[in-house]
């Protein structure tokens, strides 16, 4: 398998698949990925901070041999928390906060085998349904770069929309169900 070629015809399990059979490393997984992130991430803006020597250590450390091993990943900019990489909450009163530890989710993601390359653009403190800010500007739909790529996940979203990812962390700080209670018992 050609990684750069074949890269965007594979799912994250798809991908942590080809890496498990030895068809692909991660380490080309991961070259894909941030070909991508270069290439196509000026006119998106969906990645705020690059994190590719952190990718790089990661690997050379030794994936654990979770269901996503070797799989590039993205974690959105507020909540997620990575040791020594700053995390701003898409606000510039903390763009320079930088974590002394993993949150649970991240040391969870780190044992799935993901590669977490650099984290996505979220509107400030994620209040807004459009990922706008004024540290970063905005991100746009990669379909239709006139277009918002909404929020306020909307940089994940565009990552994956552009190929640039199989998989990025978003959050839905907002939904709620709307489907009426049923009975115990019953089938829909």
């Amino acid at each position: 398998m050609n990684a750069n070629a074949d890269y965007e015809r594979y799912d994250g399990l798809g991908l942590a698949g080809l890496v498990k059979d030895g068809s692909v490393s991660a380490a080309e997984l991961l070259e894909a990925a941030i070909e991508r992130v270069e290439q196509r991430n000026p006119a998106i803006n969906a990645v705020v901070n690059r994190m590719c020597d952190q990718a790089k250590a990661a690997i050379a450390a030794g994936l654990p041999s979770g269901p996503f091993s070797g799989v590039p990943y993205l974690l959105k900019d507020i909540g997620a928390l990575y040791a020594g990489t700053i995390t701003t909450f898409g606000s510039s009163v903390f763009r320079k906060f930088v974590p002394d530890q993993d949150t649970e989710m991240v040391v969870r993601l780190k044992q799935a085998g993901l590669v977490i390359l650099g984290k996505t653009h979220t509107p400030e403190f994620g209040l807004s349904t459009s990922s706008e800010s004024r540290l970063f500007g905005a991100t746009h739909n990669p379909w239709n770069l006139e277009y918002s790529a909404g929020g306020s996940s909307g940089g994940s979203a565009a990552a994956i929309a552009s190929g640039m990812v199989p998989a990025a962390y978003a959050t839905d700080g907002g939904a709620r169900s709307v489907s009426p209670p049923r009975a115990a018992g019953c089938s829909a």
